[in-house]
């Protein structure tokens, strides 16, 4: 991959921009024990964001220790695994 920095003190970092061999790749991982694999992940707002944006301009205060729905929103099942709204997904793609 390509170096992040000269020394960035957790072995060889690198970004990895793919491989199509993936055998190779996962020998390439295992060959050396001071590298470190990071994932980055890009986020974009859910419905559970958006409910909480909602909740707060209702000055709706929010218990995010709570287990009820009526004090925490994003307890409720629908939001286990919220999808991402249509600016969640427009912030994915930039």
């Amino acid at each position: 991959g390509e170096p992040l920095t000269d020394d960035c003190g957790l072995g060889d970092c690198a970004i990895d921009q793919g491989d199509d061999d993936a055998t190779t790749s996962k020998e390439k991982r295992s060959s050396s024990s001071n590298t470190k694999t990071i994932h980055f992940q890009r986020h974009g707002q859910g419905y559970h964001n958006l409910i909480c944006d909602m909740w707060r301009e209702l000055d709706r205060p929010i218990d995010f220790d709570s287990p009820d729905p009526n004090l925490n929103p994003v307890v409720r099942p629908e939001f286990l695994d919220p999808p991402l709204t249509a600016l969640g997904m427009q912030q994915c793609t930039r």
